[in-house]
């Protein structure tokens, strides 16, 4: 009858509307037990300390689905729970037993889609060989699912970025130099650089699996690893960055 209605997402259209993507790094794999429950949280604390109609956005780098121009594996928003919520995004008023249930239906269904998401993550035929770390945050940077006066962005990964552009993290000797000297690459701007990261807060849930350097990995430390995501981050202005580390504690 013309009234408003939440679509097939639970979202309303917004122009303000909160934006939150995350990014899974499908090269990563071996993770212990409290690496992969760890993983798990920090993707729902963000949905749950996000704000009603909050938009979501899963991507990941798995090896059959992998591309150039990222395509999100799902789209789910939070919708609003209370009625004064609802009012917030001025939406109609609806009675507060359905807007309750609604939103307990969401959030079953994000975390199912989480879940999913996760678990093809231990499929080795979805195992990626590369990890176009930097490419992948350029590429969700100028996605049209990005784009607004708000935005959250998380990434679940190791931190060893390799791919033809930018090298091997870690593994090759003057490969992850400061980021400040890193810029300067000549294929910087044209490969790897952002659009710029205004208004976003950045997450990165970072995969540990041992004090660097390595015999693998024998070309950073764990801190310059760490310090190089913030740097990264910070240069092309986020407007917050917070790197937690996940270490391994057991085999899985």
């Amino acid at each position: 009858m013309g009234i408003e209605k939440p679509d097939e997402n639970y979202c309303y259209s917004r122009d303000n509307q909160h934006i939150e993507i995350f990014w899974l790094d499908a090269s990563v794999s071996g993770q212990s037990e409290s690496q992969f429950r760890d993983i798990k949280a920090g993707i729902m604390r963000r949905h749950e300390g996000a704000e009603p109609n909050t938009i979501f956005h899963g991507f990941a780098s798995f090896a059959d689905t992998n591309g150039s121009i990222p395509v999100p594996e799902f789209t789910l928003c939070k919708p609003p729970a209370t009625p004064e919520q609802q009012a917030s995004i001025n939406a109609p008023k609806e009675n507060s037993a359905r807007l309750l249930n609604r939103a307990l239906e969401a959030k079953e269904g994000y975390e199912s889609r989480v879940d999913k998401l996760l678990q093809d993550a231990q499929n080795a035929d979805k195992l990626a060989n590369d990890s176009p770390i930097l490419e992948q945050v350029k590429a969700i940077s100028m996605a049209p699912e990005f784009q607004g006066p708000s935005r959250g962005l998380q990434l679940i990964t190791d931190g060893i970025q390799r791919s033809i552009n930018a090298g091997s993290f870690c593994a090759r000797k003057n490969i992850m130099i400061p980021f400040q000297m890193f810029k300067n690459r000549s294929n910087y701007e044209t490969d790897l650089k952002p659009q710029s990261l205004i208004n976003t807060h950045v997450e990165v849930l970072l995969v540990e699996f041992g004090e660097l350097p390595s015999a693998a990995l024998p070309f950073c430390t764990t801190s310059e690893r760490r310090n190089w995501y913030r740097d990264f981050m910070n240069g092309n202005d986020a407007a917050s960055v917070v790197i937690t580390p996940l270490q391994y504690w057991g085999a899985r």
